[in-house]
């Protein structure tokens, strides 16, 4: 899948500052260049489809330890997490005022069933996603980008803050994969 088939508008939507932000999300967003957002997604996904590709179907099931993720449902993982943070954001930018809900993300993994999921549906899976994610942020304006809400209770941030929060957490779990599985 090309991540590269829309022309995008930057429209200066750089790194936020941090200083607002609970810990938890400074942690993933500090871990992303202080670049424009939709070029820090699209080299991202460039990156990711590759990594995919490259992987073999007994590395899709493999894990690094007894009880710990396989990387498929590792990349699973970074794909449900994008989609749930597309959906905040997209919630806060049209101006949902009420609290959104949390997810538990180990029974998300949990319940997949990756035994018959080939390398080219996650890589097609993750790149439809990242390109749905980048013309969804390129279509806000910038009053929406700047609007927040609250999930999981206690929990806020802006829509801006949503989209570096989606690409730090993928960094986050690419390094993961980079130094436990060898990926």
């Amino acid at each position: 899948m090309n991540l590269s088939g829309f022309d995008f508008q930057l429209k200066n939507m750089n790194k936020p500052d941090l200083h607002p932000f609970s810990d938890y999300f400074k942690y993933y967003i500090s871990l992303v260049e202080d670049k424009e957002l939709i070029p820090v997604l699209q080299e991202q996904g460039k990156r990711h489809v590759q990594l995919i590709s490259s992987l073999s179907q007994e590395q899709l099931h493999s894990s690094y330890a007894p009880g710990k993720w396989s990387v498929g449902e590792l990349m699973m993982h970074i794909i449900d997490t994008e989609r749930i943070m597309c959906f905040r954001a997209l919630s806060f930018a049209r101006g949902h005022q009420g609290v959104l809900p949390g997810f538990d993300h180990e029974s998300y993994v949990a319940s997949l069933d990756l035994k018959d999921y080939t390398i080219e549906q996650l890589a097609n899976e993750y790149a439809a996603q990242r390109e749905a994610t980048m013309v969804m942020f390129e279509g806000f304006s910038s009053e929406a980008m700047d609007k927040s809400g609250v999930f999981s209770s206690d929990l806020s941030l802006s829509v801006h803050g949503l989209g570096y929060l989606i690409a730090g957490h993928e960094l986050h779990h690419l390094g993961v994969l980079k130094d436990k599985y060898g990926v």
